[in-house]
């Protein structure tokens, strides 16, 4: 995002982000989001010191997750096995 910022046109290097620079940056990001822009500088290799206990993170979210749902009373439909917890088989 910053390297967006600091690449448009219309930004003037003097910590002022304008309304048209926000605006291209947010649709910049609606697009990449839903597949209308690819932007491969987001994909990097990188070493993280905690990837080893992510697994066991996202499972913990999850079963919270499920806790949280029973003690509300709702159902619970399957997990989408990335870690953010259930999602609905009827998506919209």
């Amino acid at each position: 995002m910053r390297d967006f910022v600091a690449q448009h046109p219309d930004y003037n290097h003097d910590s002022v982000v304008s309304e048209r620079v926000c605006y291209d940056l947010v649709t910049a990001c609606a697009d990449v989001s839903s597949g209308r822009r690819d932007e491969p500088s987001l994909i990097f290799d990188h070493k993280s010191r905690t990837a080893a206990q992510l697994p066991a993170a996202m499972q913990r979210n999850d079963q919270h997750l499920a806790n949280m749902a029973a003690k509300r009373g709702t159902a619970v439909g399957a997990t989408d096995g990335i870690g953010d917890g259930p999602w609905s088989s009827q998506s919209s």
